[in-house]
C-alpha cells in the first residue's frame, strides 16, 4: 500500500481524519505543558523524578480531559462519570504509573536529569494509540458522530444534542 500526499490530505480532511488531527494537536499542547512541568520540579525544584511526574501527570490530565471531551469529539452534553470521567482518570492512572515506573527506573541507573523526561515521554508514547482508540471507540466515538450527523440532516442544533 503506496501511501501518497494527496491520499493523506483526503484522510485528514475526513471526519476520522479531522478528529485525529485534533487529537494530535490536544498532545501537543498538552505534551509540551507536562514535559515543562517535569522539567522544572526536577531541575528547579530538584524533586526527585517519581514525585515530579505525579505533579506533571495530575496538573495536565485535567486540560487534556476537557480538550479531548470538547473539542476533539466536540461532546455537549454533561459529562458521565461512569462512562467518560472514570475511564479518563484510569487510563490516566496507567500512564502515570507506567510513566512513573520508568523514570524510577531510568533514576536508578544514571543521575542525568533529562533521562526522566525521555523516560516519561517513552512511556506515555507507548500507550497514547491505545488511548485514542479507547477514547474513539468506547468512550466519545462514531455514535456521537453519527447522531451529530443525523440531528444536523434534521436540522437540529448539535448544541442541544445528547449522545
Amino acid at each position: 500500500m503506496v501511501i501518497t500526499p494527496a491520499a493523506l490530505m483526503e484522510r485528514a480532511r475526513s471526519e476520522q481524519g479531522r478528529k485525529a488531527v485534533r487529537f494530535v494537536a490536544v498532545s501537543a499542547i498538552n505534551v509540551p505543558l507536562g514535559q515543562a512541568i517535569l522539567w522544572f520540579c526536577v531541575n528547579v525544584l530538584d524533586w526527585p523524578g517519581t514525585v515530579s511526574n505525579l505533579i506533571a501527570v495530575t496538573v495536565t490530565t485535567i486540560p487534556a480531559y476537557l480538550l479531548t471531551r470538547y473539542w476533539v469529539w466536540g461532546k455537549k452534553d454533561k459529562n458521565r462519570f461512569t462512562t467518560e470521567v472514570l475511564p479518563f482518570w484510569i487510563m490516566a492512572l496507567v500512564g502515570l504509573i507506567l510513566s512513573t515506573l520508568a523514570v524510577a527506573w531510568v533514576e536508578t541507573f544514571t543521575d542525568w536529569k533529562l533521562a526522566v523526561n525521555i523516560a516519561s515521554l517513552t512511556a506515555f508514547g507507548v500507550i497514547w494509540i491505545a488511548k485514542f482508540l479507547i477514547l474513539d471507540r468506547v468512550m466519545f466515538g462514531r455514535h456521537h458522530y453519527l447522531a451529530r450527523k443525523a440531528s444536523t440532516a434534521a436540522g437540529v442544533d448539535s448544541a442541544t444534542e445528547v449522545a
